[in-house]
């Protein structure tokens, strides 16, 4: 009881937070996996290497849209980094976080991390016992692969859509095997994500 109104009040503090605002609407709320989502989150810091401290603090800074941005220097430096600057591929838009992944020229870049995300699924799901025609037939279906879906951009920040979490139920993985497989695709889109930028 006492552990349920603690995630209740963390759920909170969390969604009160201005990064956060877009999930506050009722039909956000209902899109996205909350109880694989916080365990995500809470489970960052696990690790001590400084591989995984390098990695968790990129982590921190991608789902606090703190990155490096064009934008976001423009934010913190006024005087040194103008708005009129605009990315440094494209020379067209201001550089964002979206625009990262929205960005045309990256979209053989953004398809290659995606396959390789699913790869996981796959290679995983041989351990589970899964029938590979179930994966194929569905996996390429899902939401939260494309680029111009806002699923995709939660999913790199550790924000687990829900139609990701009931595809992988529906498949009959075991719940604690679903949760192994979020984290390694996740921390997949994460790691190539930070070696594209």
């Amino acid at each position: 009881m006492i552990k349920d109104i603690k995630e209740t009040q963390y759920i909170e503090q969390f969604l009160k937070l201005n990064r956060n605002r877009y999930f506050t609407s009722p039909s956000n709320l209902e899109s996205f996996d909350w109880s694989l989502t916080f365990r995500y989150i809470k489970d960052k810091f696990d690790e001590t290497s400084v591989f995984d401290f390098r990695f968790n603090f990129f982590k921190i800074k991608l789902h606090a849209k703190k990155l490096p941005t064009q934008d976001n220097l423009c934010k913190r430096s006024p005087s040194v980094y103008t708005s009129s600057w605009r990315c440094a591929l494209c020379n067209t838009d201001l550089e964002t976080y979206q625009h990262l992944w929205s960005y045309s020229a990256m979209q053989n870049t953004r398809a290659e991390i995606v396959h390789n995300s699913k790869l996981i699924i796959l290679f995983i799901q041989d351990k589970v016992n899964i029938d590979h025609n179930d994966i194929f037939t569905n996996i390429d279906n899902l939401d939260c692969w494309n680029s111009s879906n806002i699923e995709i951009l939660c999913l790199v920040k550790g924000i687990i859509p829900k139609s990701f979490s009931k595809f992988l139920k529906e498949l009959k993985i075991p719940e604690q095997n679903i949760y192994k497989i979020m984290k390694e695709v996740i921390d997949t889109l994460v790691l190539q994500f930070k070696h594209l930028i």
